[in-house]
């Protein structure tokens, strides 16, 4: 996965994600960092093997990590950051040494991720990975909210809650 590494030390992939997580700073769920794509790259590689799509790992892992490079320029100057972020992802990607068939093909994946248009199958794939990943997060949160509570119950004491 050597390109990938390209791409996760890659100067503009690296400017943007610390831009983005100082304008995320106070945004509670779904924040868009490393963690946030990395999930999307496992879930991806996850239904790519149960649904013998037969993408390559690096296809998936770069398609993931580059997916929302464009929401800086979504919060800051209001365009589709799957739009921009394709074209941003595509350079950043012939950059990394990915061959331009395939940039061309993960360019198309990340330009329609966020949107209902027809897209290829590397676009439906990170589409559903992208919404799965903010469903496990919300599940997540009630998983701790529940064991919390129950910690709480177990040592006899009730939550309550000032305003």
């Amino acid at each position: 996965m050597e390109r990938v590494n390209l791409i996760l030390n890659h100067n503009t992939f690296i400017d943007t994600i610390k831009k983005l997580a100082e304008i995320e700073l106070d945004r509670k769920y779904c924040i868009h960092d490393i963690e946030h794509l990395l999930n999307v790259a496992r879930i991806m590689a996850i239904k790519n093997l149960e649904q013998n799509l037969g993408f390559e790992k690096e296809i998936i892992y770069a398609t993931a990590v580059l997916h929302d490079i464009g929401r800086l320029e979504q919060y800051q100057n209001k365009k589709n950051h799957g739009v921009v972020g394709s074209e941003m992802a595509y350079t950043i990607l012939l950059e990394c040494g990915f061959s331009l068939s395939d940039s061309v093909v993960i360019k198309d994946a990340i330009k329609t991720h966020n949107t209902n248009e027809d897209t290829n199958s590397l676009g439906q794939l990170l589409r559903d990975s992208d919404k799965k990943s903010f469903f496990l997060l919300l599940l997540l949160i009630l998983l701790v909210s529940v064991l919390v509570l129950v910690f709480y119950q177990g040592m006899g004491t009730s939550l309550r809650f000032s305003r």
